[in-house]
């Protein structure tokens, strides 16, 4: 095999290969106030970060996603990925709370959160404000069960088509205390391109040449 097939090939493999990609958030801004005094339903209305996916092939192997947030009174926020074709994710919700009127938590939120499968930090720590850091995303608050930690990748798995809107979701459920949300990634891990190494209709890569 000759230097020049060697190369191609070795492109065409590369190009076949799982990829990973990070889309940037837009509608980052403040996050609507519950507007009432108390906590629980009805949560104030949504700010909803969207992020553009493109060229992302399934299956989904990884997905990570993270925010710049400041927030008084962490217990008030509802935070949910949602992907394009409806499938949601809790990352944190009522933390802190134990009963569907809580208030949960009033530590607040000042720095960068990673929520990820390889997060070391525990959500339900509790501290203020809460330190930046690589978080697995856990259930929601509300009873006393809430803030077990959760897989986001395994909640996405199934998604058969990860391009489109994906959505982070992030409402108030209690009032008085406000903040905002400044920036926000998402990073898919995806699956080959099924049409790079077979393009020209043969089941294998071409033979080499002599």
């Amino acid at each position: 095999m000759n230097k020049k097939t060697l190369v191609s090939l070795v492109a065409l493999a590369t190009a076949g290969a799982a990829f990973a990609q990070t889309f940037p958030g837009a509608g980052v801004g403040a996050i609507p106030d519950r507007g009432t005094a108390g906590c629980g339903a009805p949560n104030g209305p949504p700010l909803d970060v969207t992020f553009t996916v493109t060229d992302v092939f399934p299956p989904l192997s990884a997905v990570e996603v993270d925010l710049e947030a400041n927030h008084s009174w962490v217990g008030d926020l509802d935070v949910s990925l949602i992907a394009p074709d409806a499938t949601e994710h809790v990352l944190f919700a009522s933390t802190g709370s134990t009963t569907v009127t809580g208030c949960g938590s009033s530590d607040d939120l000042l720095g960068i959160y990673n929520f990820t499968d390889d997060g070391t930090d525990d959500w339900w720590a509790l501290g203020t404000p809460y330190p930046s850091g690589d978080y697995q995303t856990t259930t929601a608050g509300d009873d006393p069960s809430g803030g077990v930690a959760t897989s986001i990748s395994d909640a996405f798995a199934a998604v058969a088509d990860p391009n489109g809107t994906w959505t982070l979701r992030i409402t108030d459920g209690g009032g008085g205390d406000t903040g905002d949300v400044t920036a926000a990634n998402l990073f898919l891990m995806g699956g080959p391109n099924p049409d790079i190494i077979f393009a020209d209709g043969f089941d294998s890569a071409p033979p080499p040449v002599q």
